[in-house]
């Protein structure tokens, strides 16, 4: 599969704020060096951010405890996504197959020209 231009600059843009948002050098480092690789999808992000920021108020809390992210990053809502999505796929090619044989049932195999 070929991507666009824009959705290799938002898959690097998502990798990228994924790398960000995990603790460890090694995670720093690979952000580093994507920056160094595709500048414009981490400047990209780094606006997107920069507009997010400035519209969340500071008064906000969270109550999630300190272990785990207060953030999901797109990366991982696009990944979560997926299995959702197949699910859907696979219930209503189901349904439709179901439908097929009742549809095929009622007509009969005397209409056939």
């Amino acid at each position: 599969m070929v991507l666009t231009d824009r959705q290799r600059t938002d898959l690097h843009a998502g990798v990228y704020e994924y790398l960000l948002s995990l603790d460890g050098d090694a995670f720093q480092a690979a952000a580093a060096s994507l920056e160094q690789a595709d500048p414009q999808a981490c400047t990209q992000y780094k606006e997107k951010a920069e507009i997010q920021k400035s519209k969340t108020t500071t008064t906000t809390t969270t109550t999630m405890n300190s272990s785990s992210r207060a953030t999901i990053t797109l990366l991982e809502k696009k990944w979560t996504a997926i299995p959702r999505l197949q699910k859907k796929v696979l219930e209503l090619e189901r349904a439709a197959s179901h439908n097929a044989k009742i549809h095929a049932h009622r007509v009969g195999p005397s209409s056939s020209s």
